[in-house]
């Protein structure tokens, strides 16, 4: 009778599970499928579901301001449809905080190195501005080069702009560099 009611909880968790991924919950989901144990499909969908419970923890996450944790989840969600612009959304998001503190410390051209590469981001080009104001970039200056690099198109300077850190050589209308 013991084993009968074992087989019983488990299959009353793995029909849980099921109801709980229909719904979209893959935290109950998971937590369901591990009380299951190996009953049915149990493994199996375990392996196929922790992807979307750790997309669905990294939301969770990105929503609540928490970003390092959203980075930990979303790469942990490995390929999850969606997981890849999370990711890249919650790096910008810290990208842009860092920035922001820079900017606050006074190291506008640490700050302008961050929000450069976050091109888009809410926020950062009104940012970026500041920056390259307080370093003395204005409309009409040209960028001739990033660590030494010429740049000649769009191409170029995306990337140049990913190094760790940046030079830029501007010229001005005068054509002083």
């Amino acid at each position: 009778a013991a084993e009968r009611f074992g087989l019983a909880t488990q299959m009353m968790h793995y029909t849980l599970a099921v109801a709980a991924k229909e719904e979209g919950n893959y935290v109950l989901a998971i937590e369901e499928l591990i009380l299951a144990g190996d009953c049915e499909d149990a493994p199996r969908l375990l392996k196929v579901w922790t992807p979307g419970m750790h997309y669905q923890l990294g939301c969770e996450a990105l929503e609540a301001g928490n970003y390092a944790l959203a980075v930990e989840e979303f790469t942990a969600a490995k390929n999850w449809t969606g997981a890849k612009e999370k990711l890249k959304e919650a790096k910008n998001a810290i990208s842009y905080l860092e920035a922001v503190a820079l900017i606050e410390e006074g190291d506008y051209a640490s700050a302008y190195e961050k929000l450069i590469k976050i091109d888009g981001y809410p926020g950062a080009a009104e940012k970026r501005r500041i920056c390259a104001y307080q370093l003395g970039i204005e409309a009409g200056d040209k960028l001739i080069s990033i660590n030494d690099n010429t740049i000649e198109d769009v191409f170029d300077y995306h990337y140049y702009v990913n190094d760790e850190e940046i030079v830029l050589l501007i010229e001005k209308p005068d054509g002083e560099e």
